[in-house]
């Protein structure tokens, strides 16, 4: 069964796994545990910093700007005019979907198939 939602604390009391999408394509994927308490991609991140928690003194991930036109795509990485930490090649290349270990897989120039972040990519 797919369940769709942006509920996250839903999403993880019913899901076996998780596919956290940007402008209709798969960016994160993995366990429910292993995305929610540690997101890799910053969309991931900036969704999971949303939900509320009793007592969390973190500071949110707030995105600039507006998501772009689905129908218009964008050279590269769809979410990079919004990403916080894109770099220049997020702009040209779309990254890949790739295994990360642990069966989470990352659509993500900014992390290395050990799912650690890097610094830059050419």
């Amino acid at each position: 069964m797919i369940f769709i939602s942006h509920d996250l604390r839903v999403v993880r009391q019913i899901s076996d796994r998780i596919a956290v999408m940007y402008l209709g394509s798969i960016v994160e994927e993995g366990s429910p545990d292993a995305v929610l308490r540690a997101p890799l991609h910053p969309y991931s991140k900036a969704l999971v910093s949303a939900v509320p928690r009793p007592g969390r003194r973190s500071e949110r991930t707030i995105l600039q700007g507006d998501p772009p036109n689905p129908s218009a795509r964008l050279a590269g990485c769809a979410f990079h005019p919004r990403c916080p930490a894109a770099l220049p090649a997020c702009a040209r290349i779309v990254p890949e979907l790739t295994s990360v270990g642990a069966g989470r897989r990352v659509a993500c120039h900014l992390i290395n198939r050990d799912g650690l972040q890097v610094g830059s990519v050419a």
